[in-house]
């Protein structure tokens, strides 16, 4: 059976991002309400993750329809975390203009007064990153064009202790899009659960499926070996959370 498992980057690596005074100010990664603890894809809860952004922009750089492309969280009043892949071709300016940022959002079919939206003033991606598509240091920021206002449905989320060991706890992953590989794309938010495991399973998994697939320190794997729950299919960028004393949410 096909193994869906998701590799995924370490962000303690983004030791060199400063937070701004304000947000170091704020209680990071704090959900709107109660958390839910449910394993399986489902309609997340609005305010659940108020630090998820939605890129949105065209298709390709030269396209005119603007669209949900992938996730982001939200660092800071100003700074955006996101995957260097789904926003590599935009690194010219004049295609950098065409990408926006919208904080706040839930349904995506509906109109609403919790939306913030931005433009992109800077992309940055980490000089190791190798295009296309590789999977290691695949991880960028973005600067918005102006500071996002924080508020129960727009708030940032924490960074990791570096050198954390997430291996055997759960992850939520979040995002927007399809939630299978024949279904169609969801406006409203969703959510699932994933175990995270050792590089070491996670390799046995991949080479009992066929598929050979190096993984580095760097990275670590999450999934379940009969598949049918992950963020393969749930966003570009598969943007995972732990939950932290208090509620909080931490992103990995």
């Amino acid at each position: 059976m096909w193994i869906r498992t998701v590799v995924i980057i370490v962000l303690s690596v983004l030791d060199f991002v400063e937070e701004s005074n304000a947000a170091k100010r704020t209680q990071c990664g704090k959900p709107l309400g109660r958390k839910s603890r449910i394993i399986g894809g489902e309609n997340a809860q609005k305010g659940e993750f108020p630090f998820l952004v939605s890129l949105r922009g065209p298709e390709e750089p030269r396209a005119v329809q603007v669209l949900h492309k992938c996730g982001a969280v939200l660092l800071n009043e100003r700074w955006l975390l996101t995957a260097a892949h789904c926003v590599f071709e935009y690194r010219r300016k004049k295609y950098l203009a065409t990408l926006k940022a919208r904080l706040g959002e839930y349904d995506a079919s509906v109109s609403s007064d919790n939306r913030q939206d931005f433009g992109i003033e800077t992309l940055i991606t980490h000089p190791q990153y190798q295009e296309p598509y590789r999977q290691s240091n695949d991880i960028a920021l973005l600067r918005l064009n102006k500071d996002a206002v924080f508020t129960d449905y727009v708030w940032p989320v924490c960074l990791p202790v570096k050198n954390t060991d997430f291996t055997g706890r759960n992850a939520t992953v979040a995002g927007w899009g399809q939630t299978s590989f024949t279904g169609g794309r969801k406006n409203i938010l969703q959510k699932v659960n994933v175990p995270v495991l050792t590089n070491g399973a996670c390799l046995e998994m991949y080479l009992e499926a066929g598929h050979t697939y190096p993984l580095e320190d760097n990275q670590m794997c999450a999934g379940y070996r009969e598949g049918g729950k992950d963020s393969c299919q749930v966003n570009i960028f598969n943007i995972r959370f732990h939950y932290l004393a208090q509620g909080k949410r931490k992103v990995t």
